[in-house]
């Protein structure tokens, strides 16, 4: 089976490099970045299943909506859920791979939730929660999980926890990544220049990002081998 796992962000692909590109030890390995949201994540998903890739996945961060859920925890989505009311769940084989392999890291199992917009405040995250019961946020595994359907493929979603449920994000933090995946450091550092009481709230939520990205990559050395 050929594996296509796509990240919005360059630096979440980058626990990818120099490793080995076998997935679960069995599985060829094709890493995509498409950028954030729906749109481009759908882009990324249809040129990998043209390219032959048999499943598709869904990867990186997320944000929290359970509040039980904090930063750096891992999360194997369960189902993946729109507004619309559609509903895309995970291969169930390859879900329960993926929980068995990340036993040691504390991986649950939850439903996910895909929004079109940022979900930037405490407020925000409480409505999403109580409307959907769904654990985290982000912006592109509806959209994966519906080309994998299509494409008769199948589909997982493996996110790990930055903001919790309780924070309000700065708007520094949504300056800071362009629609390419890529850090936007001078549009941030521009906006910080004006907006000084942002600081504090950024230099945490910074904490919080380097932990999940350090899980994300134990749990790429898990994974790939």
């Amino acid at each position: 089976m050929r594996i296509g796992v796509i990240t919005a962000l360059d630096r979440e692909a980058r626990v990818f490099a120099r490793r080995a590109r076998r997935f679960l030890g069995a599985h060829d390995l094709v890493v995509k970045v498409s950028g954030p949201g729906c749109d481009q994540a759908a882009r990324a998903a249809k040129e990998l299943l043209t390219a032959g890739c048999d499943a598709l996945v869904s990867w990186g961060l997320a944000g929290g909506l359970n509040p039980d859920m904090v930063p750096a925890q891992l999360i194997v989505g369960s189902i993946t859920i729109l507004d619309t009311g559609e509903a895309f769940p995970t291969d169930e084989v390859l879900q329960g791979e993926l929980i068995n392999e990340l036993s040691e890291l504390e991986a649950v199992c939850g439903p996910l939730y895909t929004s079109l917009l940022p979900v930037a405040t405490a407020n925000e995250k409480s409505n999403l929660h109580d409307a959907h019961a769904a654990d985290a946020v982000d912006m592109e595994s509806a959209a994966i999980a519906r080309a994998a359907q299509l494409g008769q493929a199948k589909f997982a979603a493996i996110r790990c926890i930055v903001d919790p449920a309780g924070f309000d994000l700065p708007p520094a933090a949504e300056l800071a990544i362009g629609m390419d995946g890529r850090l936007r450091v001078g549009a941030m550092l521009s906006h910080l220049t004006r907006h000084p009481g942002e600081i504090y709230s950024l230099l945490k939520l910074a904490g919080w990002y380097r932990a999940a990205l350090d899980k994300l990559d134990q749990t790429a050395h898990v994974l790939v081998h």
